[in-house]
């Protein structure tokens, strides 16, 4: 395996690969305009993220702890950090300076349903994004293991775990937990029934081989050039809060048939009150759950030590954790985060504005910008805005039960004229108090994909134009109330499904303007936790939820491929359980174009040939506008304590950079109180 002076590089010696990475754009900013309130309106122009190579990466030669630690270390209850730490530690840049250990983070979090919170914070993929300010390059480096490869033909990507790396619980990571992760995880049917598209490759799933106690290769059965622009994301799937490719099997044995016995796996099954082993595995059971389990072993800077359903929870920080400063600081600097439960927008907003939360985005609004910045004094916080490239939008199930309504939603004219007659000016100044753009769900402007034909398809509000389509289809009768009727006699009523807690103040906008055009839009707040299984079941009439991933879409296709269980939920479980659930798509319906386009991109040595295939994806759903876009292109709004430091401002908030977490926060501090 490569020494650490020929580790730390991006492929150098695969142009394919680098040439790839270096055309990987986002959009960034370069003016902007003052507004009241003294919040700037940032107007998006595309940047290129310029991929860099790294040679060599300095070590410290001395190591140092955080105090609580080395008080245990101390009584003998800890070995010494030198035993702890890899052979190769990373070594974490900060953004401002090196920092001070100790402290508390104070979040907040909605509930139990709120696992991304933590799960995108926490994350630690086996390889991760960094971006350096104030040059805003983009660094894909390796985080858990020390080196990676890519094969001349782009089939097998070789990985080196960090030699002495540890799980939270002292014990050493080596292949043995790989191969549990393949032959006991990804490849048990019982446990993940259909691999993630992500992880296929040539209509074949990834296969692991193992080298030896650190090294193994992952292989495809086509050429997969894209896959390592998406590996930060997606190696921390399938699962929840599991780092992909690597579990702790000293712990997770204990729960399989293939290594408990049968009286063990009964008592556990009796003690977690869940009905077979299977359900161990699943939300119930939890036992691999990083946010559910205190016992689970884990990579991260931070383990579970109070967790949900609580009031508050609690995270510590885990002794074992593999990064350091550039002196040596063995990471993170903060001692514990805790997460206050808060059941309502304004609750959370309340918190952030009186200076309670140390830093936070998630649950935060940008719409609310001029509020958080008005009350920075008061709070003692600042305010911070990153650059979005997700928005929120309207799924109608193309799939849904109600034959009459499945009718309509899969008619291009019954889908312009829902589009068409909303105002999105008027949403955009009221529900996004005249932040981001009016647009269409797609990508966002200086992508490798952006389409500008594509983002304002169908946005011009016309109320007349969509009343003459609803009109075209044959639903020119109305009851009493002024709402068309259906061909069944029965009134047109579609139920808008959105998570409690989620910003839905666009919801009773919508309702209007279909009102308008005769259709009764009925809105339906449920929690978090029912919203998942709604959304997984496909029971839902419309779904409001998330179009992300308009940056990188080669990290995770699933929005626009339709495997994501929102627009289109049983054609995409057939799809990727290759006909054994779902429903089959007509032959000719253009979701069978996807797929093919996705298959070509994944099946060529060439990375140009493969973003064509992406642009053809993007192409087709310019053609059919299944997703209804509203408001994008917004600021993320962050709240940050005058006392936290090192936490960027300005960067690019995207589901394949792990939002959030994209920060680094391991290497956070807190003032001393």
């Amino acid at each position: 395996m490569v020494s650490l002076n020929r580790s730390w590089r991006l492929l150098t010696l695969l142009g394919l690969v680098v040439v790839l990475l270096l055309t990987i754009t986002a959009y960034g900013s370069a003016n902007a305009q003052v507004i009241d309130k003294g919040v700037s309106k940032t107007e998006f122009v595309p940047y290129t993220l310029a991929v860099t190579t790294t040679s060599t990466v300095t070590v410290p030669t001395t190591f140092q702890e955080a105090p609580m630690l080395a008080a245990l270390v101390e009584k003998g209850e800890l070995p010494p950090l030198e035993e702890r730490l890899p052979k190769i530690p990373r070594v974490l840049p900060v953004y401002e300076k090196i920092g001070v250990y100790g402290g508390t983070w104070r979040r907040a979090y909605s509930g139990i349903g709120d696992k991304w919170n933590v799960g995108k914070l926490l994350a630690e993929p086996i390889v991760k994004y960094y971006m350096s300010l104030p040059d805003e390059t983009l660094d894909l480096v390796p985080n858990w293991c020390d080196d990676y490869q890519l094969s001349a033909d782009a089939k097998t990507y070789t990985f080196h775990i960090r030699e002495g790396l540890k799980w939270s619980d002292g014990v050493p990571v080596t292949t043995d937990d790989v191969k549990f992760w393949y032959e006991d995880v990804f490849q048990n049917t019982d446990l993940l029934p259909n691999p993630p598209a992500t992880l296929v490759a040539g209509g074949e799933p990834l296969t692991v081989e193992i080298v030896d106690k650190y090294t193994f290769n992952v292989k495809f059965a086509a050429p997969n050039p894209l896959w390592l622009s998406g590996l930060a994301m997606n190696s921390t799937d399938p699962g929840l809060l599991k780092p992909g490719f690597v579990l702790p099997a000293h712990y997770l044995k204990n729960f399989l048939p293939k290594y408990a016995s049968q009286a063990d796996l009964d008592k556990i099954v009796a003690d977690k009150q869940v009905k077979s082993w299977k359900e161990l595995w699943g939300s119930a059971g939890a036992i691999q759950s990083e946010w559910l389990n205190p016992d689970m072993p884990t990579l991260a800077a931070w383990k579970v030590k109070v967790p949900p359903p609580a009031e508050q929870l609690v995270y510590e920080r885990n002794p074992y954790y593999f990064a350091v400063d550039a002196e040596g600081n063995q990471l993170p600097y903060i001692d514990e985060i805790t997460f206050d439960l808060f059941q309502d927008p304004e609750t959370i907003n309340l918190w952030a504005v009186q200076g309670k939360l140390d830093e936070q985005a998630r649950g935060l609004d940008s719409a609310n910008l001029p509020l958080y910045k008005q009350n920075e004094a008061k709070g003692d916080y600042r305010t911070l805005t990153w650059r979005s490239t997700q928005m929120q939008v309207i799924f109608p199930n193309l799939n849904v039960e109600d034959p009459i309504l499945n009718k309509l939603f899969n008619d291009a004219n019954f889908r312009q004229a829902l589009n068409i007659a909303i105002n999105r000016d008027e949403v955009q100044q009221i529900a996004w108090n005249g932040f981001g753009v009016p647009r269409q769900a797609s990508p966002v402007p200086g992508t490798a994909y952006y389409d500008a034909e594509f983002s304002q398809k169908w946005t011009q509000y016309d109320a007349a134009a969509a009343n003459k389509l609803l009109d075209g289809l044959g639903l020119t009768k109305k009851d009493a109330d002024g709402y068309r009727l259906r061909e069944d006699g029965k009134r047109l009523s579609i139920t808008l499904v959105y998570e409690e807690g989620a910003k839905c103040n666009f919801c009773e906008l919508v309702q209007k303007y279909w009102k308008d055009a005769g259709i009764e839009l009925n809105l339906k707040n449920v929690d978090r936790t029912l919203f998942d299984q709604l959304m997984a079941d496909g029971k839902a009439d419309m779904l409001v939820w998330w179009w992300d991933r308009n940056n990188l879409i080669e990290a995770d296709p699933t929005n626009y491929l339709g495997t994501d269980n929102i627009w289109a939920p049983q054609w995409g479980k057939w799809q990727l359980s290759q006909g054994k659930e779902g429903k089959e798509p007509p032959k000719d319906h253009p979701i069978r174009q996807l797929w093919a386009a996705w298959e070509a991109a994944t099946s060529t040595s060439d990375p140009a040939e493969a973003r064509k295939s992406i642009q053809e994806i993007v192409t087709i759903h310019k053609q059919n506008v299944w997703v209804i876009g509203l408001v994008g292109e917004d600021p993320v709004a962050f709240v940050a304590s005058n006392r936290m430091h090192n936490v960027p401002n300005g960067l690019v908030s995207d589901e394949a950079y792990r939002e959030e977490g994209f920060g680094q926060p391991a290497q956070y501090f807190l003032d001393p109180q």
